[in-house]
């Protein structure tokens, strides 16, 4: 197994394992309180005014997770669109929000 080279955020820049660059504050930083993105969730205002509440909780670091297919695992799959109709059709229910490559989604719609 080859070992895998660290990545970097691709907002702010830093080194895998790192807390993301806090001024300015980085887009992909995760919220300590519900894990959502700091900058879009409810608690972006509280983090950010209270030194208290960030000291208490604690910043996550940054970690590269790859997106993989739900199906057959291969990362980063590219995007596509398809109506939500036929995804609902083709993917199990169980399956909506999980993430299939194109060649998955094509194989799931001739069965």
């Amino acid at each position: 197994m080859t070992q895998r080279t660290h990545q970097t955020c691709g907002d702010c820049g830093v080194q895998e394992g790192q807390l993301h660059d806090y001024f300015p504050h980085c887009d992909q930083e995760v919220c300590p309180f519900c894990l959502g993105q700091l900058n879009s969730c409810e608690h972006g205002p509280l983090y950010h005014d209270s030194m208290t509440a960030v000291r208490r909780k604690g910043r996550i670091r940054f970690i590269e997770f790859p997106q993989l297919c739900a199906r057959c695992g291969v990362h980063w799959p590219d995007f596509f669109m398809v109506p939500d109709r036929t995804w609902k059709k083709v993917v199990p229910k169980t399956h909506w929000e999980a993430i299939l490559c194109r060649a998955c989604f094509d194989s799931l719609s001739t069965l």
